[in-house]
């Protein structure tokens, strides 16, 4: 008792300002002193019988991903896999205590060890359990299907229905609207789509439709168009972003014709979420350690968002493997965690202030991408800052299609006009159209009404 008493004065002390990430300024980073997960580990000298080639390293650095338990407010980890570690124990961090906590040991009833990929998703309640899927397993490096949950309050396994073959790098991502996994990748050596269902039973599976190889890809569920969007290297390196329509079983990949800072999509397995009150995905593990990208699913434009002038702090570059589910969006403080190897600290990052603006309708931000008349019958003004002002002006349908470039504005050609045609000159159908205005940093948008 005195033991558990000296910790929660400790816990208050080192917290008397409030807890760090609440108080880390927009566009900054920060890390959070003594906490690399080594201090957890289980065999620190690797030489137990299940310590393989790199020890507890490999959980995180060896092709390895994480989750974010949004009720607990905590990073999970899990993994290992081939040659490398073969314990199979489950860690958490603790955003709330800014801690390390090892909830299983490593020969422990479950799932093997894998290189876990981006198979590992946390289930929000009702269900409540983390979801583990496929890997490449220890100690031979095959391919594995095991689907697996866990129990947070009794820290135990249930193995759940096994779709067959071996899954080697599949993405997975949990889908908000259904309450399924949606998994893309490898089953019965087949690239296809596929969802669980967690149940009372033991999870039920449904093909969805055919895949791709995805095996240094990160995947995430854009919430508002019902899509799954995956980004990254892919299997032979060549840098792509798909998307998948969830709501049309069996609706074909597209591969996205994406512009702006697209050297996100060569990043091996890069860090993805999408975070809804933004309308935006949020990548990291490309160019400079401190810089992230957003994609804006309505435009398909990427953007790199360099740090504030105010940050000091500089993450560690990405592992080599891929960052996969390594960086994950916590809702209850509008931050970002960040974990890449087992012996450095654990890091958060908080968007600009600037980047919540954009997407702010009331913002000044905002306000300064005019369209009138709109809605529109034959023509619209388009106006963006002051006539010094320059960027790209284009105009997208909503399916993300760009059918009319404006170009670039330059000093003196503001405000711009446009006549409601495409491309070709063609007249355009009535419908709402989105206007996008990016100078290279910031990337304004803003609906426009054609009505005929």
């Amino acid at each position: 008792m005195e033991k558990l008493f000296f910790i929660a004065v400790m816990m208050v002390a080192a917290f008397a300002n409030g807890n760090p990430v609440d108080n880390l300024q927009p566009g900054c980073w920060y890390a959070a002193p003594n906490t690399p997960m080594s201090a957890v580990d289980p065999c620190p000298a690797n030489n137990c019988s299940y310590s393989g080639s790199t020890g507890q390293a490999t959980v995180l650095d060896g092709w390895g991903g994480g989750a974010f338990d949004t009720k607990r407010n905590c990073f999970i980890a899990f993994g290992g896999g081939h040659s490398n570690y073969c314990g199979n124990e489950v860690y958490t961090f603790s955003v709330d205590s800014l801690k390390w906590y090892r909830l299983t040991e490593p020969t422990g009833p479950g799932p093997v060890s894998v290189h876990s990929y981006d198979g590992l998703v946390y289930v929000p309640a009702p269900v409540d359990r983390f979801f583990t899927y496929g890997g490449s397993s220890c100690p031979t490096g095959g391919g594995t299907s095991q689907t697996y949950l866990f129990n947070f309050d009794t820290k135990t396994w249930a193995s759940q229905a096994n779709p067959g073959g071996g899954a080697l790098g599949a993405v997975c991502a949990y889908d908000s609207a259904t309450g399924k996994v949606i998994v893309m990748g490898s089953i019965n050596y087949n690239s296809i789509i596929t969802s669980f269902t967690p149940n009372s039973s033991n999870g039920t599976w449904t093909n969805l439709g055919n895949g791709y190889p995805a095996m240094y890809q990160t995947g995430a569920v854009d919430t508002k168009r019902h899509r799954l969007i995956v980004v990254g290297g892919g299997q032979y390196g060549n840098p792509e972003t798909h998307s998948y329509n969830l709501s049309a079983s069996g609706a074909p990949w597209t591969k996205l014709t994406t512009t702006g800072a697209t050297e996100i999509e060569r990043a091996p397995a890069p860090g993805l979420a999408y975070v809804s009150s933004i309308d935006k995905f949020v990548a990291w593990g490309a160019g400079r350690p401190q810089d992230v990208y957003l994609l804006d699913p309505a435009t398909n434009v990427w953007t790199c968002v360099q740090p504030s002038a105010n940050n000091t702090v500089i993450p560690p570059s990405p592992v080599q493997s891929g960052t996969y589910g390594k960086f994950q969006y916590i809702p209850s403080k509008n931050a970002f965690v960040c974990v890449t190897t087992n012996k450095n600290n654990v890091y958060f990052y908080k968007l600009p202030s600037g980047v919540l603006a954009e997407s702010n309708p009331n913002s000044s931000l905002s306000s300064r991408l005019k369209i009138t008349p709109n809605p529109f019958n034959s023509f619209t003004t388009i106006s963006f800052g002051n006539s010094n002002q320059k960027g790209l002006l284009n105009i997208y349908d909503m399916a993300g299609k760009l059918v009319k470039s404006l170009g670039n504005t330059r000093s003196g050609q503001l405000p711009m006009v446009w006549n409601g045609k495409d491309v070709a000159g063609h007249p355009l159908s009535s419908g709402v159209y989105v206007v996008s205005v990016s100078d290279g940093v910031r990337n304004l948008k803003q609906k426009v009404v054609l009505s005929k």
